[in-house]
């Protein structure tokens, strides 16, 4: 199925907004999950200029410091949440997943690794995408960055480019697509980490704030794109080629109810520019280089892996785990 974003290319858009063309393929079914039962209330908003986009109720799962999926951290004590996000608004479009869901980018000819993640692991992809049109970084900082009007004037842009005032028939679109990166943060050429414990600038809270406020503002859903699919939980992962670092996959497997209540309703993994994958596309089969000291890392990533995934088999075993207890959007 094809689903219709609305890309922006103007040199006004901040590096991580990219707001883009997106193919959305299904890959995989996905097996039943179980609901946990502790909800968060939207405010009932509705759009009044299109009248089709109402507050939501996101259903989430009880969440403590514990009952985040595993990651790797130097104190072995579970990722602290991001605090309160701005609730998003709009509504989940018919044809995705009504849970929080995730994608990944892979090669042509590895949907027979995909079926294996699914079959071993219960890691079902809902989606698999190729980008059509890419952004431009403005160069400052998120400590220069007044969140709240940045959102305004993205979602001010966006409601003229075809989210609301439509002619009679002309459709609008789905939902917005963000890019967050084109390089896993410990690859050479990286963008920068973000902060886990979210004291230093850029990091997760700040990222959720900007979210959730452009979600409200245009009454959409956010799709994740491009997230990186590094980790520091595996000793596969020594900052070699095809074997490259990043934090935010751990971040959001262990903060998905954040993530939903911000109004992001599916994360895509995808290697960027030469980064790590979730196959062996380095024919290196099983790899355990051993922990290396980097970003908030002080030889954390020491587990040993047992699947010649590039990424050491995170994303199956941890996207498995998450789809067992599923956080449901309505």
């Amino acid at each position: 199925m094809r689903f219709r974003l609305y890309g922006e290319t103007r040199a006004k858009a901040v590096g991580l907004m990219c707001v883009c063309l997106l193919w959305l393929v299904t890959a995989c079914s996905s097996n039943p999950g179980q609901l946990v039962n502790s909800t968060v209330q939207g405010s009932p908003q509705s759009n009044p200029t299109s009248g089709s986009y109402q507050g939501v109720t996101i259903q989430v799962p009880r969440q403590d410091a514990t009952s985040g999926t595993p990651g790797a951290h130097p104190t072995g004590v579970a990722t602290p949440p991001p605090g309160p996000v701005p609730q998003g608004q709009g509504s989940v479009p018919p044809a995705f997943p009504h849970y929080f869901s995730f994608g990944a980018m892979n090669p042509p000819g590895s949907a027979s690794q995909l079926d294996d993640m699914r079959s071993r692991n219960g890691a079902a992809f809902s989606f698999r995408y190729q980008y059509l049109t890419g952004g431009v970084n403005t160069g400052n900082g998120w400590e220069h960055v007044d969140v709240a009007g940045l959102a305004q004037k993205e979602a001010n842009f966006l409601n003229t480019a075809g989210l609301i005032g439509n002619p009679g028939g002309v459709s609008s679109w789905d939902v917005i697509s963000n890019d967050v990166a084109d390089f896993d943060s410990g690859q050479p050429g990286g963008r920068g980490w973000w902060d886990r414990y979210n004291h230093t600038f850029p990091n997760f809270a700040r990222y959720l704030t900007f979210i959730g406020d452009l979600s409200q503002d245009t009454h959409r859903r956010i799709v994740m794109w491009q997230v990186p699919m590094g980790n520091q939980y595996f000793d596969t992962l020594n900052n070699s080629p095809g074997h490259y670092q990043d934090n935010r996959a751990e971040y959001i497997l262990n903060n998905v109810a954040s993530f939903a209540t911000a109004g992001i309703i599916a994360v895509l993994f995808g290697p960027g520019n030469g980064g790590t994958i979730n196959i062996d596309v380095m024919h290196d089969g099983v790899t355990n280089f051993g922990p290396v000291s980097t970003y908030e890392c002080n030889m954390c990533n020491n587990h040993t892996s047992s699947y010649p995934d590039d990424d050491g088999g995170y994303l199956r075993i941890f996207v498995g785990q998450y789809l067992q207890h599923r956080v449901a959007l309505s």
